[in-house]
């Protein structure tokens, strides 16, 4: 009688191992993927940034500039129309990456079939260091899905973040 009371404890220990050892490991599993899935957001938000600081960057006219009688060419970044450009080439890559920017959603409504997934632009800075020097980041919330179901709503987003900075310059003058 003894013996049939310690197998049937034995089971039900098992049983409660291979529940929690199979949560865990869903856990796990949830977090990698939504943890790849940042990863390539990140990686699709650097090209994002690397071409709309080259774009904005190729704006530019090459001046020559007096320096102690001497006469030099300076590159020099039209402000406006250089992060007009970056703008652009930004919504253009979000288009092309399926995120969201610019309030994407018509009359208001969200497009529910976006909803999985969904990668949103949320801050970006296109900024003129100097004449010569453009720099660009961006930040994006990334939905994290299967960490959502399995921490109950918790954990809904993450974000990732990505910058570039191009520096013009003149080309060099053949001696």
């Amino acid at each position: 009688m003894f013996k049939e009371t310690v197998i049937k404890s034995d089971r039900a220990v098992a049983m409660i191992y291979t529940i929690f050892t199979s949560v865990l490991i869903f856990f796990f599993f949830a977090a990698m993927v939504d943890i790849g899935h940042g990863l390539l957001v990140r990686r699709q938000l650097q090209s994002m940034a690397d071409a709309a600081s080259l774009g904005g960057a190729m704006e530019h006219d090459i001046v020559l500039e007096s320096d102690n009688g001497e006469l030099k060419q300076v590159a020099v970044i039209f402000e406006e129309e250089a992060k007009d450009t970056a703008e652009e080439l930004i919504e253009r890559n979000a288009d092309n990456f399926n995120f969201y920017y610019n309030n994407d959603s018509e009359n208001g409504e969200e497009d529910n079939s976006k909803k999985f997934g969904r990668v949103e632009i949320v801050d970006k800075e296109i900024t003129l260091k100097a004449e010569d020097e453009l720099e660009v980041s961006l930040r994006a919330s990334v939905d994290a899905v299967l960490l959502g179901l399995v921490t109950e709503g918790e954990v809904t987003d993450f974000y990732v973040q990505a910058a570039a900075e191009s520096t013009v310059t003149p080309p060099e003058e053949n001696s």
